[in-house]
Order: structure tokens, then C-alpha cells, then sequence
């Protein structure tokens, strides 16, 4: 990979703040993985995002591919497109967006606030216009407005609950997040019906291998909370995700239907227990969203019940219609993929009995996890 010029060897370090700020770190780091194959994890430490300032150097190179044409169209800024319309106006040298993009590596702290991160950060604006970037442009980008990211990514400015949280229509913002936000809709993930969700946390690095996840367990439901466990258990499994407490009791997934924004939140004690290894393990394997919804209802009990019944008709020589209705009810996932669970065979009842004792330790595991938390 080339790096165009060197201007500053600090890095820029980016931390977790308004969900709708998060999502577009977590767009713009898309980019950096799929379009200029950097391996964005390596940039992610004690929650926060350290990048080299070079990178807007390298990303400018790319400006006309990645905000002028349709390759993506989530990032385009010319016209009236659905995300950012005329966030650049199509009279205005496009060379000179690029050239806002590269000055952001050298972009300074300036006495001044922003209402998306905690270290503003402004480009040399007086600078940039003699150098033919367009003042108007500046004008357009100090406040937050539908220009940099389209209000149909929630409710109106004068509403509650709208996509900034905030009921002030005028929010002040810098060079550096007037650009992150354009990445915003490659941070959500398309659902159906015009719906999209996002998983929020105080941690990058969370954020990023939940929001991995999700997308791969969609087939499977479309209950957000249990979209939610799913990826917690495969994060868990996979990513050997580990969460503080304090994070778990803060892990949020923001669901935009049509043009409202609305939350939807997991107690921090099942985040906990769906982040114990033993527990995402057997929940893995035993593959039933029925036992998850319980898990995620708080009603572990019944998984005890259910182990005991399974268990206790195993034991009958020949199974009747009810206990067939009863294992179908509980199992559907693993009666579907292997009916030879339904039958009252050796074979059968080997396979439903090693699900039940994998349900009875699944109680026990998160019956420890409830007293070490």
C-alpha cells in the first residue's frame, strides 16, 4: 500500500461516543478493510480506534471511486442522492474534495465544540480556500444538517427520541466528523421493509465483532433481541470476545425503521451470562432459538424442566404422539434437521438424551455465572 505524503506521525485516536458517530467510524473502517485491505482490528486498543493520520492521505487517492460514482452508493455526495444530497455541489472541482479529505491528516485540535466526539478536529479552512476548496462548502459542514447525512436516518431535529438524541436543531460539528458521518449508513445493517440496525456499545473493538456477527446470523431471525444473543454467543465463540461489566450493561442495538430511530436493550446480566464461553458453547450446540428466547426471558429454570422431561421420555419404550408434540415444541431446529430424534430408536434416544444433559449443564453454567456476578 502507498502512502502519498507524510505529514504527521501522531496517531489519531478516535473513541466511542454518540451511536450515530460510532457508526460511522465503524463505515469508514469498512472501507479501509474491504477498499485498501488494511486489517482494521490491529487498530483497535482499549476500546478506542488509533489510526495513522496517513490514512486520509491514502483514502483521498481514491475520492472520485468512493463519493462520485456508484461503487457505493451510501457514500456518494453529488446531487440529490439518498444519504447526503449535495453535500458537494456538482458546479465545484471535485479535485478539491480530495483535497479536504488529505488535509484532514494534519487536521488540529481548535477551541471549539462538537456534538459527536470528545477532540474536535478542524482542517486549516483559510488555507484550504485560497487553495480553491469552495468557502461555501465550509459553511455548509459546521453544523450538522441533512446535507452530511440525510434525516431520514431518523426523526426530525424537533422531535424525541431524533438521530442525534438531542432536541437542539443546532449542532455544531468538526471537519474530522463532518466526514466520518458520510460512512455512517456502511455502519448499519440492512434488515427488511426499510429497516436497518446497529449495535452500539462503549467499545470499538465490541461494536465491531457484534456488528460482524449480526450480519451473519440474519437467516436465523429477525427478533432483534435475538439477533442480539445470537451475536454475543458467536462473537463469544468465535472472536473470543470478552465484555467488562460495565460494557455489557451498556450494549444497545438502535434500530432505524422507515424514519424513526428506536433502542432496544439486553439486561448487562444476560450480556454476561450470553458472554460466558461454557454458556455460548452449549447454546451453540444445542442450536434451539427456543431455549435462547428463554435464556434471554430470564427463565433458565425451565431449561432444567425441559432437560428432566426429555430425559424422563427417553426412557419410555415407545414414544407417544404428545411426547412427539412436546420434543417438536422444544427442539424444532434439531426435529427438522434430524427427525430420527422423534423415534423412540436407540439411536434416537441417544441424540435426545445428549441434548437434554446438554441442557441441564447450560442451567448449571448459568446458574455459577449468576453467583460469580
Amino acid at each position: 500500500m502507498n502512502i502519498i505524503n507524510t505529514f504527521s506521525t501522531t496517531p489519531l485516536t478516535l473513541y466511542p461516543g454518540h451511536w450515530l458517530y460510532n457508526a460511522g467510524v465503524i463505515g469508514f473502517l469498512r472501507v479501509l478493510e474491504e477498499d485498501f485491505g488494511y486489517n482494521v482490528t490491529g487498530f483497535m486498543t482499549n476500546g478506542c480506534v488509533k489510526l495513522d493520520r496517513n490514512i486520509f492521505l491514502t483514502v483521498s487517492s481514491k475520492y472520485n471511486q468512493l463519493h462520485f460514482s456508484d461503487t457505493k452508493k451510501e457514500l456518494k455526495v453529488t446531487g440529490k442522492n439518498k444519504f447526503h444530497p449535495n453535500f458537494w455541489q456538482g458546479s465545484w472541482d471535485r479535485t478539491k474534495l480530495k483535497l479536504f479529505i488529505s488535509s484532514l491528516a494534519t487536521a488540529t485540535t481548535a477551541n471549539s465544540t462538537c456534538s459527536f466526539c470528545v477532540h474536535p478536529l478542524h482542517v486549516d479552512e483559510a488555507s484550504l480556500i485560497a487553495q480553491g476548496v469552495p468557502q461555501k462548502f465550509f459553511e455548509g459542514i459546521s453544523e450538522f444538517n441533512n446535507r452530511i447525512l440525510d434525516m431520514k436516518m431518523g426523526s426530525a431535529l424537533t422531535e424525541s427520541p431524533n438521530a442525534a438524541w438531542n432536541l437542539n436543531t443546532v449542532l455544531p460539528i468538526c471537519h474530522l466528523c463532518a466526514y466520518l458521518l458520510l460512512f455512517a449508513p456502511l455502519g448499519l445493517t440492512d434488515m427488511q421493509h426499510n429497516e436497518h440496525i446497529f449495535v452500539n456499545s462503549p467499545s470499538f473493538k465490541v461494536i465491531w465483532l457484534l456488528n460482524l456477527q449480526v450480519q451473519t446470523v440474519l437467516r436465523r431471525t429477525k427478533s432483534i433481541r435475538e439477533i442480539l444473543g445470537l451475536s454475543l454467543v458467536q462473537a463469544t465463540i468465535r472472536e473470543q470476545l470478552t465484555l467488562h461489566r460495565w460494557t455489557a450493561h451498556n450494549v444497545e442495538v438502535v434500530v432505524k425503521r422507515g424514519d424513526k430511530i428506536e433502542f432496544v436493550t439486553v439486561p448487562g446480566e444476560i450480556v454476561l451470562i450470553l458472554n460466558n464461553r461454557e454458556i455460548a458453547h452449549k447454546l451453540n450446540a444445542i442450536k434451539e432459538l427456543t431455549i435462547l428466547r428463554h435464556v434471554l426471558d430470564q427463565k433458565w429454570d425451565m431449561l432444567l424442566e425441559v432437560g428432566y422431561r426429555l430425559i424422563r421420555i427417553t426412557r419410555k419404550e415407545n414414544y407417544s404422539d404428545p411426547e412427539r408434540e412436546y420434543i417438536r415444541e422444544w427442539l424444532p431446529y434439531n426435529a427438522s434437521r434430524d427427525p430420527e430424534i422423534l423415534k423412540s430408536s436407540s439411536a434416537g434416544k441417544r441424540k435426545l438424551l445428549n441434548i437434554a444433559h446438554q441442557l441441564l449443564l447450560l442451567h448449571a453454567h448459568i446458574r455459577e455465572t449468576l453467583k460469580i456476578h
